[in-house]
C-alpha cells in the first residue's frame, strides 16, 4: 500500500513537470513577428484644418502587428489572413524603442511630402521651413555610435545653424578627418551637445559622421494644413494623405459615391513606392467594403511581377471573390486622373 502511493505521487510529479514543461514551450517567445488585417480608417479623421468641409471619402489601412510566442507562431500557420516575418525583416539591426523613432521620423516625412505635393499640384502658394536633420541610423564604426540616438535631430555644428541634410554635407565636405565636431542636437525636445571626428565612408567615397539623415521640415500653406497621426506610424499611409490634402487645397472631391480606400509611400517628386504586408492590407479593405483600392504598381529592383505589390492586391482579391477594384499607382498623378476619370 504504501508503495503504490508513492508511485501515484511519482505519476503525478511527472505529468506535473511534463504540464509546465509544455507551458513554457508554448508561451516561450520567437524573434518572428505576425502581421494580420488591421484597420480601414477615415484620412479626414487625421487632418487638422480650418476648413468647413472635408470630404470622407477617402481611407488609409493598417495592419496589426505583434511580436509571436510559440503558441501563437503554431496557431498562426492556421489562419490563411496572418504572415510571419522574423524580426530582422522588420526592424533590421535596431531595438524596438529605435524602430519606433525611426517609423515616427518616417511618417512626418510622409506627412510633409504629402502637405508638399498636394499643395504644389493644387497650384497653391507654400514655404518649406527647415527645421534640422534627422538621425535614423548610426553606423557602428561612427565616433558618434555611442552619442547619436535614432530619432536626433541636428541643429547645429560647431555652434552654426544647420537646418537640412543638404547644409550638413556641404559643411562637412572640407572638414578635416582628425579635427573635432560639436553636434547640438534635440533628444527628447531638449538640447544636447556630443562630441566626435569623422570617419571614411568607402562605399560614399568620402568622409563623414557615419549616419543615415532625414530633413526635418515643415511645409507652411495658405491654407493652414497639419496631419496628426498619434497612433500610426510608418510612410505606408502618404499616398491616402496626399489625395485627401488636394480635395482640401482644390475644395473639390475626387470621388462621389465610391469608397476609396488606398496604401502607398509618397516621395517628394510624386513617385508611389511600395510598401509591406499588401496582402493584410487587401483583406481589410475588401472587409471594409471598399469599391476602389489604390496600390503601388512599383516593381522593386530583383524582384518578379508576381511579387510586387499590384500582384498580389490581384491575386488576394481573386481569392476573396471580391468585387473590389484594384488599381494600380506609380505616381501621385495616377491617383488624381484615376478617380477624376471614373466618377
Amino acid at each position: 500500500m504504501f508503495k503504490k502511493k508513492i508511485n501515484i505521487k511519482v505519476k503525478f510529479l511527472i505529468i506535473g513537470f511534463c504540464l509546465v514543461i509544455l507551458l513554457i514551450f508554448f508561451i516561450w517567445p520567437t524573434n518572428y513577428y505576425i502581421e494580420s488585417p488591421g484597420e480601414v480608417d477615415r484620412v479626414s479623421d487625421y487632418l487638422v484644418t480650418k476648413e468647413n468641409k472635408v470630404s470622407h471619402n477617402l481611407y488609409l489601412v493598417t495592419v496589426y502587428g505583434r511580436k509571436a510566442n510559440m503558441i501563437d507562431y503554431l496557431l498562426s500557420l492556421l489562419r490563411s489572413d496572418e504572415s510571419r516575418f522574423y524580426s530582422k525583416e522588420i526592424m533590421g539591426d535596431t531595438n524596438d524603442n529605435q524602430y519606433d523613432q525611426m517609423q515616427k521620423c518616417y511618417m512626418k516625412s510622409s506627412q510633409n511630402n504629402a502637405i508638399y505635393i498636394a499643395a504644389k499640384s493644387a497650384g497653391m502658394k507654400f514655404k518649406i521651413r527647415y527645421q534640422g536633420v534627422n538621425v535614423l541610423d548610426v553606423l557602428p564604426q561612427s565616433r558618434f555610435y555611442s552619442k547619436l540616438k535614432i530619432g536626433d535631430m541636428i541643429i547645429k555644428v560647431n555652434k552654426k545653424n544647420i537646418r537640412s541634410s543638404a547644409a550638413l554635407i556641404e559643411y562637412l565636405k572640407k572638414y578635416p578627418l582628425h579635427k573635432k565636431l560639436k553636434l547640438t542636437i534635440l533628444r527628447n525636445k531638449k538640447e544636447k551637445q556630443v562630441d566626435g571626428k569623422l570617419i571614411n565612408i568607402p562605399r560614399l567615397k568620402k568622409h563623414g559622421i557615419g549616419i543615415t539623415l532625414l530633413d526635418n521640415t515643415e511645409i507652411i500653406t495658405k491654407t493652414p494644413l497639419k496631419i496628426c497621426t498619434p497612433d500610426i506610424g510608418g510612410p505606408s499611409a502618404g499616398l491616402m494623405f496626399t489625395l485627401a490634402c488636394y480635395q482640401v487645397f482644390t475644395h473639390k472631391r475626387l470621388s462621389m459615391h465610391k469608397k476609396i480606400v488606398g496604401t502607398g509611400t509618397i516621395e517628394a517628386d510624386g513617385h508611389v513606392g511600395a510598401i509591406g504586408c499588401i496582402k493584410q492590407k487587401t483583406i481589410a479593405a475588401a472587409r471594409a467594403n471598399a469599391d476602389i483600392f489604390l496600390v503601388p504598381a512599383e516593381r522593386l529592383q530583383g524582384e518578379k511581377k508576381s511579387q510586387t505589390n499590384y500582384q498580389i492586391a490581384l491575386k488576394t482579391a481573386k481569392k476573396l471573390k471580391t468585387k473590389m477594384k484594384i488599381v494600380p499607382v506609380y505616381n501621385f498623378r495616377d491617383a488624381i486622373n484615376y478617380l477624376k476619370n471614373n466618377k
